[in-house]
């Protein structure tokens, strides 16, 4: 972004607007998680077609949804966090066992 930002004052690089979107379009495509994170905005030139600058900004995310936080429900009100999450990967383990019998040796459950 600080690329493209810094090449609009350069003599002979892309300032037109409708390039520079797609250039941003691009990055955004390239590299979607990052790009979930930042609000990015293009100012046009009122005397002609070009842009003038790309202010954009970090965007905080919620620590709830960012990737690797785990929510596990369950009816067990008397189990503790170990045996929760020891219960869990089990599971989990068990649950690619049954798909690997499942696919790579043809067998369903009985």
């Amino acid at each position: 972004m600080q690329k493209l930002a810094d090449e609009l004052h350069k003599p002979g690089t892309v300032k037109r607007y409708e390039t520079v979107l797609e250039g941003i379009g691009r990055l955004q495509q390239k590299y979607p998680r990052a790009a979930q994170y930042d609000e990015i905005t293009v100012d046009q030139d009122d005397a002609g077609p070009n842009a003038k600058a790309i202010p954009w900004q970090r965007i905080t995310p919620v620590d709830d949804t960012l990737p690797g936080v785990y929510c596990l429900r369950i009816n067990q009100t008397e189990w503790d966090e170990r045996t929760l999450w020891h219960t869990s990967v089990t599971l989990t383990d068990l649950e690619a066992v049954f798909r690997s019998l499942k696919s790579e040796l043809g067998l369903g459950p009985v």
